[in-house]
């Protein structure tokens, strides 16, 4: 599988693009999305001076907006855990590239505390579909949560 770290809540069409050129792979897919439960543990990385842990709240996209979870000063700190509830799952959206052989490309991820409608879901699948798109590379179908394919494109 592969996974190379983007910020939580963007997708990332140009590594699935990269795979895809890489091993001469079709640019079509199905994707994935699916949640599992976590023991909610808010921490800080140094290294991206972030705080992760938090279930964010949505951008215009309904995916969550990475920047309210950067620090700049203990304001930020106090802001986050007055604001801000502890995730209770991590949200993992996968790209199949459709080849027998081809390993799955994890996309898009975030923190959630699944507090979100279909409303919600189906704009973040059409924002991540026009990513895909825009780089060239067409969705075949979604599964949600282990549910049956539905969006099937032709």
């Amino acid at each position: 599988m592969y996974d190379v770290s983007v910020n939580e809540g963007e997708v990332n069409a140009k590594l699935l693009l990269q795979v895809l050129k890489q091993h001469n792979l079709p640019f079509r897919v199905s994707l994935a999305e699916d949640a599992t439960s976590i023991v909610g543990v808010r921490e800080y990385d140094n290294n991206s001076n972030r705080f992760f842990g938090f279930s964010l709240p949505l951008c215009s996209n309904d995916l969550p907006d990475y920047s309210r979870s950067i620090v700049c000063n203990k304001e930020d700190i106090v802001k986050m855990f007055s604001n801000y509830e502890r995730a209770s799952s991590v949200m993992a959206i996968m790209a199949q590239p459709l080849d027998i052989n081809a390993q799955p490309v994890r996309i898009c991820y975030f923190a959630t505390n699944n507090k979100f409608t279909s409303s919600d879901v189906q704009n973040r699948i059409t924002f991540i579909t026009s990513e895909l798109n825009y780089n060239g590379i067409r969705k075949k179908n979604i599964e949600y949560y282990g549910e049956q394919a539905v969006g099937i494109e032709k």
